[in-house]
């Protein structure tokens, strides 16, 4: 989408609860974990619905990919750790 008051092009804003800064980025509520800190996790994304990043462990990809119930996971940026979602 162009800017035409920027004059720059910006992409659409991802999700609802989203701001866009003064370079026309979209930026998270919560800030997205590090490589570091997902270097155990896998598919890491946005989840709207609870406004948080969600992902599964590495080692539990092949039992998901093989239908098996897997535990999801959610960064915690408070105590910069990933929490299993128990609800």
């Amino acid at each position: 989408i162009f800017n035409s008051s920027e004059n720059r092009f910006e992409d659409e804003q991802p999700f609802a609860s989203w701001t866009q800064d003064s370079t026309g980025q979209w930026n998270a509520p919560v800030t997205k974990p590090t490589e570091d800190q997902s270097s155990e996790m896998y598919g890491v994304q946005w989840n709207e619905e609870n406004t948080r990043w969600h992902a599964l462990k590495q080692s539990d990809v092949d039992a998901a990919n093989d239908g098996d119930v897997v535990s999801t996971y959610y960064w915690n940026n408070s105590t910069s750790s990933w929490v299993e979602i128990t609800e």
